[in-house]
């Protein structure tokens, strides 16, 4: 926010433009955060799976089509 504020004041009364400023600086980051959070979770996935791929005996053992 431009300018301070002392939340602790009980009498405090924020104006709904306030309110809005508020929110937007405390969320800000968050489409970012969970991106990056994704990017993460993705690449874990593929590096779980690729290490399975490898090591894990097939399902069907040594069963040849």
């Amino acid at each position: 926010m431009s300018r301070k504020t002392n939340f602790a004041d009980p009498a405090y009364e924020p104006t709904d433009e306030e309110l809005v400023e508020l929110s937007h600086e405390a969320f800000a980051d968050v489409t970012a955060r969970h991106q990056a959070a994704l990017q993460r979770l993705y690449a874990e996935v593929r590096r779980l799976a690729d290490a399975n791929a490898v090591d894990a005996p097939s399902p069907l053992g040594d069963r040849r089509a």
